[in-house]
């Protein structure tokens, strides 16, 4: 999985524990520097965590000469984050030639607590 490191990733620390045409998970331990002015995991943080375990899935069902790009994230928050490990599962809902569809859920560790879910639209471009 050495390929799928990209900028964004390193920066935040986003780990790719398994990427697949049908399944990513991804993981990120909650630091201070996700954190926003009230010291909780910043909600914008877990769209950006939905969309990159979204995309690495749909990026692995591009054909050579094509990405995946996402056009579209909705995330709903269930509950606010101070630390722990989140965990971010991708699956498909809908899968056509050039768009997808996925469903990510992203638990809180220890305990599996669903803290968010996304809905995350991915489309297939030439390079």
């Amino acid at each position: 999985m050495e390929d799928l490191k990209i900028n964004l990733l390193e920066n935040l620390g986003i780990e790719i524990e398994y990427a697949s045409q049908q399944k990513t998970l991804a993981s990120i331990l909650v630091t201070d520097r996700l954190k926003d002015l009230s010291c909780f995991l910043h909600d914008g943080f877990t769209s950006i965590l939905a969309e990159t375990a979204a995309s690495i899935s749909a990026n692995c069902l591009a054909k050579k000469g094509q990405i995946a790009v996402g056009v579209s994230v909705n995330t709903n928050h269930f509950m606010t984050v101070k630390n722990g490990l989140l965990k971010a599962f991708a699956e498909p809902i809908a899968i056509s030639d050039t768009t997808q569809l996925w469903k990510v859920e992203i638990f809180q560790y220890p305990g599996r607590k669903i803290i968010s879910t996304s809905d995350v639209t991915t489309i297939l471009k030439n390079k």
